[in-house]
């Protein structure tokens, strides 16, 4: 089908659907219509140019910088490109050190003049963070209201100022329909998570490339290029599988998708403890998203009503939320990947079986913490022995072992598709109080026991005549109160010890 009839055809299912479509907006479609029917592409072809300028394209590739790489082959296509289209250049994280906003419009939409343009792109340097999402946001500002036009996004980073790339993509595409996204991910090590940054381009109808050196950079930034000179087809401005279309072309005939996870690519799909919860994709008025549905089979199917939901797949705390589509009258299938492994924990004191494994109990925080310092729980009072359930990743664990101060902190890695396991080893011993009138006496009832590290810092405050505590090996001063009088004493305990403190009250 020739692109002018597809776009007849949407503007008749538009005006079936919305019964008396304004005269303009079939104007506007028609307009857009004679814009890419039958060769005719527009003359006023723009673009813009997202770099990555954060401070990770300092690194080296083959002994070069990864600036130096970039450079380069945006000054080739700046001397190929001249006079066939109107380029823009943003850089993001050029000028302010773990800033983001530091976003720069290097050069303003117009044509291309080499030299001018490659003397302006030298003096912006790498610096900061990787402002994906608001870099993004202000390559569409750059931009006509009307008209197709092209975004060509290279980065090496995805965006660490806890903003969301997609919803940004997905937000220029409803504002200009035929706005397209190009996104090279340029690394040379690992690119997979780089790949996050496919729902840019995604849910604009552009292209997504990878390049790990000089030579598939150049050929990527060409292929975005010569992409920018084509014609865009319907299903880039109207929307594919995989990008938005506008919910005035859907019909009412629900659709299903078919819901499975894996521990990690290549694995085979889980067969229980999956729970899935599908969630609206409007924000509610407290900020939180409207759960519709729960569901426990690790493989399931669900019917929705066409249109995109966000849903997401928990296997004990390692989990990943994903935006789908739903389409009308159609079965779709989509495998969440986890990135998850398993985390079994066990401790011991002195290289020795514990004395009471129920005196024991993990914390697990995560990697990342809060301006404050401050690690987000993971999961707290966890048992010895048992599989814990993680995304991938380092964590941080804190093990406890008594009621006072034997606590152990030690970083764990847990590889995704993987069980592993960590022993923790306490350097402690075991006390037992007593307060006694005598050497070798009966123990005194009713007696407070104030416990205190060698800087003076209350460890402990127990009571009855016999009080047992695990504590952390070294010295100790204790302070008895009985019957309305007070005794002291000094104590030191080895990794392993098991001991009686017998404190003597003075007659």
């Amino acid at each position: 089908m020739r692109a002018g009839n597809c776009i007849w055809n949407m503007t008749r299912l538009l005006t079936r659907r919305l019964g008396d479509l304004c005269t303009g907006a079939i104007l506007a479609i028609l307009l857009l219509t004679a814009q890419i029917d039958g060769g005719h592409a527009q003359t006023d072809n723009q673009a813009v140019l997202v770099l990555d300028h954060s401070g990770s394209m300092w690194a080296q590739i083959e002994g070069t910088s990864k600036i130096v790489i970039l450079r380069d082959s945006v000054k080739a296509m700046f001397d190929e490109y001249q006079g066939k289209i109107d380029l823009g250049v943003i850089a993001h994280g050029a000028q302010k050190s773990q800033a983001c906003d530091s976003i720069d419009t290097v050069k303003a939409i117009g044509a291309i003049d080499p030299k001018s343009d490659s003397q302006e792109l030298e003096k912006v340097n790498p610096a900061g963070s990787a402002a994906i999402a608001g870099s993004l946001n202000a390559a569409g500002e750059l931009f006509d209201k009307n008209g197709i036009r092209n975004i060509i996004m290279i980065s090496d980073s995805t965006d660490d100022c806890n903003a969301d790339p997609c919803a940004i993509a997905t937000s220029l595409k409803q504002r200009n329909r035929t706005l397209i996204a190009h996104v090279i991910a340029f690394s040379e090590q690992d690119l997979e998570p780089l790949r996050a940054l496919s729902c840019i381009s995604g849910s604009t109808g552009g292209t997504f490339q990878t390049a790990s050196n000089a030579t598939e950079l150049n050929t990527a930034l060409r292929n975005a290029f010569e992409a920018t000179q084509r014609p865009p087809q319907p299903n880039q401005i109207f929307g594919s599988e995989n990008s938005l279309i506008p919910e005035v072309l859907l019909s009412d005939d629900p659709g299903t998708i078919v819901l499975s996870a894996v521990l990690s690519s290549g694995a085979s799909p889980l067969s229980s403890g999956v729970i899935w919860r599908v969630y609206s994709i409007e924000i509610e008025a407290d900020g939180s998203y409207k759960q519709l549905h729960k569901l426990n089979d690790a493989q399931t199917a669900i019917t929705l009503p066409p249109g995109e939901y966000l849903v997401n797949a928990a296997y004990g705390q390692a989990n990943v939320t994903k935006r789908i589509t739903v389409w009308p009258g159609k079965r779709t299938e989509d495998t969440f990947n986890l990135q998850a492994g398993g985390l079994r924990l066990y401790a011991t004191l002195a290289n020795q079986p514990l004395l009471a494994d129920n005196a024991l109990t993990f914390n697990v925080f995560s990697e990342e913490s809060d301006q404050f310092g401050n690690r987000r729980r993971v999961i707290a009072n966890a048992r010895s022995g048992v599989v814990l359930r993680l995304n991938g990743g380092t964590y941080r664990i804190v093990s406890k072992y008594g009621d006072a101060n034997s606590v152990m902190e030690v970083d764990v890695t847990v590889e995704s598709g993987k069980l592993t396991e960590a022993t923790i080893d306490h350097q402690a011993g075991k006390v037992t109080f007593r307060l006694v009138e005598r050497q070798g006496g009966e123990a005194l009832a009713d007696t407070i026991w104030h416990i205190y590290s060698s800087d003076g810092e209350l460890v402990r405050k127990s009571g009855g005549a016999f009080p047992t505590h695990v504590l952390a090996a070294g010295e100790y001063s204790v302070r008895v109160e009985h019957g309305g009088r007070e005794f002291a004493a000094r104590f030191a305990i080895g990794v392993g010890d098991r001991q009686q403190v017998e404190v003597i009250k003075p007659q």
